[in-house]
């Protein structure tokens, strides 16, 4: 990141990947990686990422919904900068289920 103005608006990933291992690691879970696809990626941002921000990321289950034998999981993580929101990235996987 630059340290003369703010970070593109996609550096966030760089966060949130990170950020899902917790969830995707978790044997509870039973997330099987091999099987996905990445479909989607939204950002709600309140204000630009900029130099000095210490970020946290908060990743919550917004859905799993299973469609046609394959589950599709939709994670959202709340990004913060101290106590203030600065974005909220919503990604959603195809999960591939058994041939």
């Amino acid at each position: 990141m630059s340290a003369e103005g703010p970070a593109p608006a996609t550096f966030l990933v760089s966060h949130t990947l990170p950020a899902s291992d917790r969830l995707v690691d978790d044997p509870d879970f039973g997330l099987d990686f091999t099987r996905v696809l990445h479909r989607e990626q939204r950002f709600a941002h309140a204000r630009p990422v900029v130099p000095g921000d210490a970020l946290t990321c908060t990743v919550h289950v917004e859905s799993i919904k299973t469609v046609a034998g394959n589950d599709v999981l939709t994670t959202r993580t709340e990004v913060a900068a101290g106590d203030e929101t600065v974005s909220t990235v919503w990604t959603t996987l195809f999960v591939r289920g058994d041939a």
